[in-house]
């Protein structure tokens, strides 16, 4: 490569800093920044006054065991940093960063860092991919000195003996990484049990977002409804953590997410009645949620795998292979108010066991599930206008309906569970601040209006839209009029006399 002949001196200060910080002593015999192994740089043609500016640096799995500068020359062209897969310790100061303005790629996942993520994260507006991650495998990846020989390379808790260990709550200028694709805290130690949001709201912003792993942290607060307005987002993993309150209502415009993973929180409430509709994988078990899992799930024609166990779920299971054709793994045990005849649904193959049996201190749940349900007995449902939440040993169960939804009514000052009719046409059926019944009666369908309205209609009139790919409303016409195709994404009634 030919060696630059402006502004090499700075590039060559910069990388040997950042190498000698890392433990790197063979770097600092270099006498050009682009002859430093793992080190990539763009060259301008030498004839004419030309020079070399490095674009990328990769230390990964060099087996690295310094620490992070907190301060180093500035690299204006870096594009990308990889750090990823070594030991290096220290924590992440607003300095270092300071020194790639124009990054789009920082990888410093597979390492012990640890300390606060900066606010300084905000200005590096140029960034596509942040991996923080914690650590991939369930086990200790380094034999550190001060691990105990019997505890070496055995299952720990996330972030101590083992990966990153970043804490605190994750900061609002998070939002602020406009162009942000690929975002993975996986498996440190964030969150703080004062976070009224177990990630910043700004997470709204992120309108180019395809991946965000959270799981495996400290998160407390609820989840922000902007995650659910996220066009781009493809996987959301917020498992492992303690979140509470209830999950977004509302995800009508998260048209891209096909996995949603959400087990093993505190969240309470009923499945939403609008979970994104192209998912093809829901994973809530272990929560405390409740209601009915027919209504939301009815309408995600993908879904291929639903875990549902160990919450606090009610009434019949009428899913099945003619409601959602994709379904190849569901799993209901544990559910004590899941009753009526047992659903025919796919049973779990060998290796769907055996990648969710992989916690040893855990049983391994087994598909099509029973277990812990009422499933092949009588359905003790309660009629409309009672209360259908009572007080057991292990707190508030929810009863099922003969009709309609268990809904919460104010009494006197307090809240109480009452069965509710479904919504007849016109009657709202959902919406971002709504809290009555979301099903409707027989033949109507809950269609969105806008994000504040959902009503209950039957078949759509004339002019309206009547099918499409994307569309969850009313698919048939209105007397006089047929449904005519125009193309994917959208189908109208229009007169019959005009065929």
């Amino acid at each position: 490569m030919t060696r630059a002949v402006r502004g090499d001196e700075r590039e060559r200060a910069a990388v040997v800093a950042l190498a000698r910080a890392l433990g790197r002593d063979d770097a600092t015999v270099a006498s050009d920044a682009c002859e430093v192994a793992g080190v990539t740089c763009a060259c301008d043609d030498a004839s004419v006054g030309g020079g070399c500016v490095v674009t990328r640096i990769r230390f990964s799995g060099m087996g690295l065991r310094g620490r992070l500068p907190e301060t180093m020359p500035t690299l204006t062209r870096l594009r990308t940093l990889d750090l990823s897969d070594n030991a290096i310790r220290g924590e992440i100061s607003d300095g270092f960063l300071s020194a790639m303005p124009n990054i789009e790629e920082l990888y410093l996942n597979l390492n012990t860092l640890e300390g606060a993520i900066p606010p300084g994260i905000g200005r590096l507006t140029r960034l596509e991919v942040l991996n923080l991650d914690g650590g991939f495998t369930q086990t200790q990846r380094t034999f550190e000195p001060w691990v105990e020989p019997e505890r070496r390379n055995t299952y720990g808790e996330p972030g101590v003996f083992f990966g990153n260990q970043f804490t605190g709550s994750i900061p609002s200028e998070i939002g602020d990484l406009r162009r942000l694709r690929v975002l993975n805290l996986h498996r440190n130690m964030l969150g703080a049990e004062t976070d009224r949001y177990a990630l910043p709201e700004s997470v709204a912003n992120l309108r180019a977002l395809e991946f965000l792993d959270a799981s495996g942290n400290k998160l407390h607060g609820a989840i922000p409804r902007g995650l659910a307005t996220l066009p781009m987002l493809q996987q959301l993993n917020l498992d492992d953590n303690f979140m509470t309150g209830e999950i977004p209502g509302d995800w009508s415009q998260a048209n891209s997410l096909e996995s949603l993973v959400l087990e093993g929180n505190r969240l309470r409430g009923h499945l939403p009645a609008f979970l994104p509709r192209n998912l093809t994988f829901l994973d809530v078990h272990e929560n405390f949620l409740t209601g009915s899992v027919n209504e939301p799930l009815i309408r995600l024609k993908r879904l291929e795998g639903a875990l549902l166990d160990r919450c606090r779920f009610s009434g019949p299971v009428t899913l099945s292979r003619e409601t959602n054709p994709n379904l190849k793994l569901v799993s209901l045990a544990n559910n004590a108010g899941l009753c009526g005849a047992v659903p025919e649904l796919p049973a779990a193959t060998r290796a769907a066991k055996e990648a969710e049996c992989d916690k040893p201190q855990e049983l391994c749940q087994l598909w099509p599930e029973v277990t812990g349900t009422a499933l092949s007995a009588t359905c003790q449902c309660v009629t409309a206008g009672l209360t259908c939440s009572i007080w057991s040993s292990e707190g508030p169960k929810e009863l099922c309906c003969e009709e309609g939804d268990c809904v919460d009514i104010p009494y006197a000052g307090f809240g109480v569970k009452v069965c509710v009719p479904c919504a007849v046409e016109y009657q709202q059926c959902g919406g971002k601040s709504y809290d009555g019944p979301r099903c409707c009666k027989r033949g109507l369908t809950c269609t969105r209006v806008d994000d504040d309205r959902f009503e209950c209609l039957g078949c759509a009139r004339q002019w309206e839209q009547c099918g499409g790919r994307l569309y969850d409303g009313p698919k048939c016409c209105a007397g006089g009029n047929s449904c005519v195709y125009f193309d994917a994404y959208y189908s109208q009634c229009q007169p019959t006399s005009q065929f």
